[in-house]
């Protein structure tokens, strides 16, 4: 071979108006279909790519998400249908608090605090 790109021939040739002869390339066409074929079919055997990995995993990812929030929902729902439950089920009065009867505390940290200083004066 020379040492001329192949394009750089071509151009030339195409230059001086010299047309080149094609039927080589059109009787090599169905060859070439077949050799692309033969590697599509095959080229499913190597590794996968990066996007046919995220084809694959971002369905399940997302599958997967689903399920994690609908169960952090349902726990965070019941956690608070359960504290809920627990406050309205021993309410705590003022004067129920402040007498020391019923409950250990009215549920607000600052309201409690006090009255748990006041109670360690005297």
């Amino acid at each position: 071979m020379s040492d001329e790109p192949v394009a750089r021939k071509a151009m030339r040739r195409a230059e001086r108006g010299v047309r080149d002869d094609a039927s080589r390339l059109v009787a090599a066409v169905p060859a070439l279909m077949k050799e692309a074929q033969r590697r599509r079919t095959t080229g499913g055997e190597g590794s996968p790519s990066l996007v046919e990995l995220a084809t694959s995993a971002l369905p399940k990812l997302a599958a997967a998400t689903a399920v994690v929030v609908i169960a952090a929902t349902w726990i965070v729902v019941s956690e608070r249908r359960g504290a809920a439950a627990a406050a309205t089920a021993t309410p705590a009065s003022l004067e129920s608090v402040i007498v020391g009867s019923g409950s250990e505390g009215t549920g607000d940290v600052v309201f409690d605090a006090v009255l748990a200083a006041g109670r360690n004066d005297g």
